[in-house]
């Protein structure tokens, strides 16, 4: 009851402007009230069969014409994929680590939702540079600590990197986030966390 209680109050206060799948109400939910700045901002949460990251951020196609308080932000969860992705899915983590992966995804609404329209056609087409999309990613991870999500996100790291051939199938894990042994760093010294961009 208490539980079903904190849902409907989170629900009231960081729902708004929101749609989440039912699934991951709560874990979305308690995610959101890590981020306050967000309580306005419109996202959409949603599950995809197809989809080239077990998760991620993007804007919605008519955010890129609109002002900062009319966009959309789409965080897409994948729910079907092969090994060795398959065990990296959502639906395969533990609640905390399942926040902390909203966290960081969450961080990303932030960085786009900070810029103004050429900035944010300009970030998001930098993720075609593996240099650009390095420092938007490890920013979101810094900002994902900065916002009390470290825990769950060092979990996460160590986890995946634990499944069988999902490193040597995408390098990209070790070389554009932070590591286990750096989220821990920051965890212990979050004062040392400077630009999250």
């Amino acid at each position: 009851m208490t539980n079903a209680l904190n849902i409907e109050h989170l629900k009231k206060e960081f729902g708004a402007n929101k749609k989440i799948p039912a699934e991951y109400e709560k874990e979305i939910l308690t995610a959101l009230s890590y981020y306050p700045e967000l309580k306005d901002v419109k996202i959409k949460f949603r599950i995809a069969h197809h989809a080239k990251m077990p998760y991620c951020t993007k804007p919605s196609l008519l955010s890129y014409f609109r002002s900062k308080k009319n966009r959309t932000y789409v965080i897409t969860l994948l729910d079907k994929a092969p090994e060795p992705e398959k065990e990296a899915l959502f639906s395969n983590l533990t609640e905390d680590m399942r926040i902390s992966v909203i966290g960081h995804e969450l961080a990303h609404v932030y960085q786009f939702n900070e810029c103004n329209r050429k900035e944010l056609i300009k970030k998001v087409a930098s993720f075609m540079v593996h240099r650009a999309r390095r420092r938007i990613e490890r920013g979101a991870d810094l900002l994902a600590i900065k916002h009390g999500l470290g825990e769950g996100l060092l979990k996460h790291a160590r986890f995946i990197r634990s499944i069988p051939g999902y490193v040597k199938k995408r390098p990209n894990i070790n070389e554009e986030y932070l590591k286990p042994a750096e989220i821990s760093y920051f965890i212990k010294h979050p004062d040392k966390i400077s630009h999250v961009w």
